[in-house]
């Protein structure tokens, strides 16, 4: 009996200091609309509890081959419990490829902003608008990129 009641204590502590842990990282998905280029895969990397990097990687591949990879700094802000609203500006490289005839490398510039929400499991769940602007080829114009995004937190 004593061997069960130290095994459920150690295991309650154990709980405890994973459930009450600050989260580093978080990774998932990014789903906008296929105007902004639809799905990516999202990182983040907290450097403080207000502040933290976020990456992006899109890719399509349908009748075109295009890649898009997205850096951004964000500022991180609660509103409510655990509702949060985030701001932030960063850049990118776009790369289109036309059936292997047309290869053509964008930069872009991007701001973001948005709000977040997150569970008591380690998952936030997040909706943001980012507008992208390219530059540097023939591909010059803005999207407003908006997106829902669900990450796992660690």
């Amino acid at each position: 009996m004593k061997k069960q009641l130290l095994l459920l204590f150690i295991f309650f502590c154990f709980s405890k200091l994973i459930y009450s842990q600050d989260y580093k990282h978080a990774i998932g998905l990014r789903l906008g609309e296929s105007n902004g280029f639809g799905a990516a895969v999202s990182y983040q990397q907290f450097i403080t509890q207000k502040n933290r990097i976020e990456l992006n990687l899109g890719w399509l591949n349908n009748t075109n081959s295009t890649i898009k990879l997205t850096a951004l700094y964000q500022w991180v802000m609660p509103l409510k419990d655990d509702f949060y609203w985030y701001f932030g500006a960063g850049a990118g490289l776009f790369n289109f490829n036309n059936n292997n005839t047309d290869n053509t490398t964008t930069l872009l510039i991007a701001g973001n902003l948005g709000i977040e929400y997150r569970l008591d499991i380690p998952l936030q769940i997040a909706l943001g608008v980012r507008p992208e602007l390219g530059f540097i080829s023939e591909i010059n114009n803005l999207h407003l990129n908006t997106a829902l995004s669900v990450r796992y937190r660690f």
